[in-house]
C-alpha cells in the first residue's frame, strides 16, 4: 500500500539501504522509475548494500537511475574501509554502471 501511495504522489522510492529482497518487493509494486541514490556495483564489490546485475537490469528497464556511492566499503573488492581508493576504483564501478543501465541513468 505505501508503495502504490507513494507512486501516486509522486514520491520516489530510494531503494539504496533495501536487502535484495526488499529490492525486488518494492519493483514488483512499483509503477514508477527504480532508483538508488548510492549503490555501486555488486559484481565489483561484492557486498549486500551493492546492486546485482539482475538488480541493474530491473532499474534500467525501468527508466530509473543509480547514483555511485562513495564509502569506500562500497568501492574496494575487498570490502575494506581502507580510505585509500585509487581514481581508477571508481571510474570502473562508473563504467561498470554505465554499461548497464546507460549514461542517462547514472549519477555522481
Amino acid at each position: 500500500e505505501l508503495v502504490k501511495t507513494c507512486n501516486g504522489l509522486g514520491i520516489m522510492i530510494d531503494l539504496s539501504h533495501l536487502n535484495e529482497r526488499g529490492f525486488w518487493d518494492v519493483a514488483e509494486l512499483s509503477n514508477a522509475p527504480l532508483v538508488a541514490t548510492h549503490s555501486n556495483a555488486h559484481a565489483l564489490c561484492p557486498t549486500p548494500r551493492n546492486l546485482t546485475d539482475e538488480q541493474l537490469a530491473a532499474i534500467k528497464d525501468s527508466a530509473g537511475m543509480v547514483g555511485l556511492n562513495f564509502a569506500v566499503g562500497f568501492l574496494r573488492e575487498d570490502g575494506q574501509r581502507n580510505p585509500e581508493v585509487p581514481l581508477e576504483v571508481l571510474v570502473k564501478h562508473i563504467d561498470y554502471l554505465v554499461a548497464r543501465v546507460g549514461i542517462d541513468h547514472v549519477g555522481l
